[in-house]
């Protein structure tokens, strides 16, 4: 079975329920290139970038996701930070040929994943091919399904490790807040 590919217009990382009320939050940034909303960013030099290596986002910390998309650089980009203890929805998948690896299950809740970048389309998912605790291959633990067991491609919930992100701090009053 081949390995259907993820598309942007459903499977995007996004905020899976509204936080602190009826807001989720979050902060603006200085873009350092285009982004597309749901983009998983990193940062350097003060602005924020899409996150290209998956790997390397892995071992120096994701910073947040995107709100939205900006055209170009020198934009202003609204950044959801990848708060431990948010909770974020993303699409399963894997690079096995085997339907278990991309279907949402019951027994993933609970597990660390890796978030991966899909390099046909540029999306990210929940890859159930990288698991474990080790914490500079994992960034993500499922903590509820979406989509109904067994859906293929299914949407999970996941809140990142602090040691996965750039983020450890609490959300604070001076954060911005979007409904």
């Amino acid at each position: 079975m081949a390995l259907k590919a993820i598309t942007r217009a459903k499977h995007y990382i996004r905020p899976a329920k509204p936080f602190l009320g009826n807001a989720t939050p979050y902060f603006e940034c200085t873009a350092s290139a285009a982004v597309v909303k749901g983009d998983v960013l990193k940062i350097a030099s003060g602005k924020v970038a899409r996150a290209s290596d998956p790997s390397s986002a892995r071992a120096t910390g994701i910073f947040g996701i995107a709100a939205h998309g900006v055209s170009s650089a020198s934009d202003t980009v609204q950044v959801i930070p990848a708060v431990p203890g948010l909770i974020f929805e993303a699409a399963v998948n894997g690079s096995a040929s085997t339907a278990a690896k991309y279907t949402s299950k019951t027994t993933d809740v609970g597990l660390r994943y890796a978030l991966d970048l899909s390099s046909t389309n540029k999306c990210w998912f929940v890859n159930k091919d990288i698991s474990g605790d080790t914490a500079d291959k994992t960034n993500v633990t499922v903590v509820g399904l979406k989509d109904a067991a067994s859906t293929s491609q299914g949407h999970v919930y996941i809140v990142f490790h602090a040691s996965g992100t750039k983020y450890a701090g609490p959300v604070t009053a001076s954060s911005h807040a979007h409904g």
